[in-house]
């Protein structure tokens, strides 16, 4: 089995994870491990495709698929994008203890800086699915915004357990007014 360890952002960032609103890139701190059966590397363009039982470890996340299509920045110290295909699941704890669990067919991970502006998105597709102990929400596509820490679901259900009190995170759907918004933590 092939492992790749990175000293990147770690990807439990991508959700729920507090974070001050100033909009500055965040620093890279933590190691990830990649690990898969087979794992090309292409040196000039910085693309990274694990296929075959593909793990990723970080800190606060766990990530398993059958491939991953991994983009370095050019300092090569970031993941910019990822892809992540075929029964996808993810498990994240933030900072709070809170945890998520997801599912889906893709997910497709940005992060992009331009000028002072610092974006971090992940977007879960094919029958996407997260679930929390507030909740269920499914859709076509559930989008998380990082830095502005908000979800977004496209003809999204959500089913919110009785006890869930406190949430925190909005949730937009495109099926819906804005009156008729809900907050999921």
């Amino acid at each position: 089995m092939n492992r790749l360890l990175l000293t990147l952002l770690p990807i439990a960032c991508l959700f729920g994870v507090s974070q001050a609103q100033t909009n500055a890139p965040a620093a890279a701190s933590k190691n990830i491990e990649i690990s898969s059966k087979v794992a090309e590397f292409d040196l000039k363009t910085r693309l990274a495709i694990h296929r075959g039982n593909v793990r990723v470890e970080a800190e606060g996340m766990q990530l398993a698929c059958e491939t991953l299509t991994a983009k370095l920045s050019a300092a090569g110290n970031r993941i910019e994008n990822f892809v992540g295909e075929e029964r996808v699941v993810i498990d994240l704890i933030n900072e709070e203890g809170q945890k998520a669990h997801g599912t889906g067919d893709k997910v497709v991970y940005t992060y992009t800086v331009a000028d002072t502006a610092t974006n971090e998105i992940v977007e879960l597709m094919g029958n996407p699915m997260l679930e929390t102990v507030q909740g269920t929400l499914t859709g076509d596509v559930i989008t998380l915004d990082r830095i502005k820490n908000k979800l977004r679901a496209t003809n999204q259900k959500m089913v919110l357990r009785p006890e869930a009190v406190g949430a925190t995170n909005v949730v937009e759907s495109t099926n819906a007014s804005p009156s008729q918004q809900r907050a999921l933590p």
